[in-house]
């Protein structure tokens, strides 16, 4: 799938691109992506006030969303049974809990730092013009 939309903001290698509402999301009501504009963050060389097109891979919106989300929600269940496993202080499974979620939001985090064919990206820069 492909979006046209406007760079808004550039910060750290990465730009913000707002999307304005699809006509095929405002028609199906299932929820509130169609009535209101969208905001992405991708990495790219666009300026701000550039019109840019953006891939959305299909097969990425699922894997992007485990890694995610999956990832860091299977740390923090398998760190809580970990630290009730191990010990009987509350705040120890807390601890545990919040270890196993750092350690596998990781690997989403350092995944997102490399090219992979799954993220959205963007494929075409149209500058904006300089207008006196």
């Amino acid at each position: 799938m492909y979006r046209e939309g406007k760079v808004v903001a550039v910060r750290r290698g990465r730009v913000e691109v707002c999307f304005d509402p699809d006509d095929r999301c405002a028609a199906c009501q299932g929820c509130a992506g169609g009535k209101k504009p969208q905001t992405v963050s991708l990495r790219g060389a666009a300026c701000e006030g550039d019109r840019v097109t953006v891939s959305f891979p299909e097969k990425g919106v699922l894997l992007s969303a485990l890694l995610g989300y999956g990832l860091p929600l299977a740390g923090l269940i398998a760190g809580l049974a970990l630290g009730a496993a191990l010990t009987d202080a509350e705040w120890q499974w807390a601890l545990c809990a919040l270890a196993g979620t750092a350690l596998l939001t990781l690997p989403a985090r350092l995944l997102d730092r490399r090219e992979n064919p799954w993220f959205p990206r963007i494929i075409s820069i149209e500058k904006k013009e300089n207008v006196p």
